[in-house]
């Protein structure tokens, strides 16, 4: 990459991240809840070096517990495929894992076996995840704020 497009991207990031930083200071931005949700993930999933056998029913149940009932950050039909895949605990770990990984392919062929009509993991449920665990370098995504 030339030093010109390393340029232009970080001057596009610093532009933006300078407008949602001031967004943050208007009365119409009401998204405080999510960095609080994110801190407690983060604060509830920290016991956790990785999902076992053993404590993968209680990292689904955080997660489960803490996706808010209103502006959720993820369907809660995911949450309940998440918990389908507990039929097999080694099964749901690895699922975890592989998402703390940063593994998509690995996660998204878990997911498809045990969900609902065999959907595809999607990425606001990868990214709800991951986000959960390392919010710091994982931003939660939402498609919506991609398209205008």
């Amino acid at each position: 990459m030339t030093d010109d497009k390393k340029q232009s991207i970080i001057n596009f990031v610093e532009k933006y991240a300078q407008d949602y930083i001031d967004y943050q200071k208007t009365s119409s931005w009401d998204e405080q809840y999510k960095w609080e949700t994110f801190k407690k993930l983060q604060e509830s999933l920290a016991k956790y070096n990785e999902a076992t056998e053993d404590n993968v029913t209680e990292i689904i149940e955080i997660y489960s517990n803490l996706n808010p009932s209103e502006g959720s950050f993820v369907r809660f039909g995911f949450l309940d495929d998440c918990k389908a895949i507990l039929k097999d605990k080694q099964s749901a770990a690895n699922f975890i894992n592989a998402i703390w990984r940063n593994d998509f392919e690995s996660a998204n062929a878990k997911y498809r076996k045990y969900s609902y009509k065999a959907r595809a993991l999607g990425v606001p449920g990868f990214s709800y995840i991951r986000a959960g665990k390392y919010p710091k370098n994982n931003p939660f995504y939402r498609g919506e704020l991609f398209y205008g």
